[in-house]
């Protein structure tokens, strides 16, 4: 009777995601372009982006790029 029981599968968004939800396409772009720009630091990003009213850690911005095999 139970052998086909499994935990649900829990979807949710990443901050970046959430992030990009909220912009204009123009400024998704532009946020995308700067995750894959290994120039920005995520310390250097996170803070231009604060400054912009984004509010996002560095560590988000490293797991972002861990996760999707961003790399110098």
């Amino acid at each position: 009777m139970l052998e086909n029981l499994t935990p649900p599968k829990i979807q949710r968004k990443t901050r970046i995601q959430e992030i990009l939800d909220k912009l204009e396409p123009t400024d998704q772009t532009a946020l995308m372009t700067a995750l894959h720009d290994m120039r920005w630091s995520g310390v250097q990003l996170a803070i231009e982006l604060r400054k912009r009213g984004i509010e996002i850690s560095s560590a988000t911005i490293q797991r972002y790029r861990v996760t999707n095999g961003i790399t110098r």
